[in-house]
């Protein structure tokens, strides 16, 4: 599977000029390993190769250069607005950790003329998927969960599940996070908004559950393994996932808007979702997931969005100053790695020729590339109330963040216009790599180097 992968991948760049090698993917995990350990601040330093500056952007106009695509992003972005009929649309780009630029479309709340602004608060669909996702690798990073173990290891219900053959291995936190597990897209739970489903219920149709395919053979998108997943984090800390991701991932981003409520949004901060009917809007109903919300059921806006786009982002390039945020930078990297392949296709952003693209999974993370963005991290949301969409570029320090609270348009439309956004950007020439700078130009790199040559090995 993994020579295919990158077989198609190779395709994907065959007839790109320019481009740099897709990502690797992480060595296979051993079966049987120990879980690792916690980290330990006390543990010795590590032994570190001084050879080359730390990769930085070299050009000083690279910022003023980007900044020269905003007026054709923000018209690109009213077209869309009115080709999709969109009752409101918050937009924002985060460049070198800030939100540099944003703009609001259309209404939060059209019944009474409200904006969508910064702070608007949009549902965001399967993008909690990677919020989950981090939960469970910083309890990997704890010591508290191995990924490669049986995942019924921590969450005994597991064990209902039934595999198609005697020789299949044991589903594992990995399958899950890579969508490689086996399990369906949704679960035999049912989704009646008069009573949605109860964490017993959701255990209890796991019973006899046939897995699709042996964990670890091919892809299947699922949520249903992102609520277990959810519920496996409850159980593991104790205190249940919301609680867990709120105090271990959201307070320390200081996301303060980032709910699983839409009740619990202050004031009127909230987008109202609708829908056309009659050839008028009308306001629908918020989705309610129940104890299944792991899956897709937080709330967020542009402005906290990019407080986690610009976390992931600071994960790259790796370096030797002190870590900072709720996970390791090593752990960000390994989760934007590509682990599972999905799929190579031809694509085409809106009215643009059609090119080829590479698809997979990190962990948690949806991989993409294609000939104009080698590494492409990302992922979209979609409920029956909201689309979102969230492109990273680790390579670049670039992210764009896409909101509406229509949930009727198509499915690919605001992923294909977050592309498209990052072609508008790279057609200013500016979205560069990172280079080693040159010796002369590197503050403090004699400093630097003393500390390391007085370092105990």
């Amino acid at each position: 599977m993994r020579a295919l992968a990158f077989a198609c991948i190779a395709a994907s760049l065959a007839g790109c000029a320019r481009v740099a090698a897709p990502v690797p993917a992480p060595p296979a995990p051993v079966a049987g390993a120990e879980p690792p350990a916690a980290a330990d601040p006390e543990l010795a330093p590590q032994r570190i190769a001084f050879a080359h500056a730390l990769p930085a952007f070299l050009d000083p106009e690279r910022r003023a250069r980007l900044e020269a695509a905003f007026p054709a992003i923000d018209a690109y972005l009213q077209q869309t607005v009115a080709r999709d009929d969109l009752v409101g649309l918050a937009a924002g780009i985060v460049i070198d950790g800030e939100l540099a630029w944003f703009r609001g479309y259309g209404h939060r709340d059209s019944e009474r003329g409200l904006p969508v602004e910064r702070d608007t608060v949009f549902g965001i669909g399967s993008i909690t998927k990677t919020f989950t996702a981090l939960a469970a690798l910083r309890l990997r990073d704890e010591g508290r969960l191995d990924l490669d173990r049986p995942a019924s290891t921590y969450f005994p219900a597991l064990d209902g599940l039934v595999y198609p053959t005697a020789d299949s291995p044991r589903l594992s936190i990995r399958h899950i996070l890579t969508h490689t597990a086996g399990l369906p897209r949704s679960g035999d739970f049912g989704e009646d908004q008069g009573h949605p489903p109860l964490r017993a219920e959701i255990l209890a149709s796991l019973d006899g559950v046939v897995l699709d395919h042996p964990p670890g053979q091919r892809h299947v998108y699922s949520n249903l393994g992102f609520q277990l997943l959810g519920l496996l984090v409850g159980e593991v800390t104790g205190v249940g996932h919301r609680a867990y991701i709120r105090d271990a991932l959201l307070a320390p981003l200081g996301m303060n808007h980032t709910l699983w409520v839409p009740e619990d949004v202050p004031g009127d901060r909230i987008a109202r979702p609708y829908k056309r009917e009659s050839d008028q809007w009308q306001v629908r109903p918020h989705w309610r997931f129940g104890d299944a919300d792991a899956s897709g059921a937080l709330f967020s806006s542009v402005e906290d969005l990019a407080r986690f786009a610009a976390f992931n982002l600071a994960a790259w390039p790796a370096r030797d100053e002190p870590e900072a945020g709720p996970l390791r930078r090593a752990t960000l990297r390994e989760a934007h790695t590509l682990g599972s392949f999905v799929s190579f296709r031809a694509e085409s952003v809106r009215d643009a020729p059609a090119r080829g693209r590479h698809e997979g999974i990190g962990l948690g993370f949806v991989i993409q590339g294609n000939c104009r963005h080698d590494h492409i991290v990302m992922h979209s949301g979609k409920t029956p109330t909201y689309r979102a969409s969230l492109h990273m570029l680790p390579n670049h320090g670039v992210a764009v963040i896409l909101l509406t609270n229509v949930g009727a348009v198509d499915g690919l439309a605001l992923p294909g216009d977050g592309l498209a956004v990052l072609d508008l950007l790279a057609d200013t020439g500016a979205l560069e790599p990172r280079a080693p700078a040159p010796a002369d130009a590197r503050p403090g790199a004699g400093a630097r180097a003393r500390v390391l040559v007085r370092t105990s090995w």
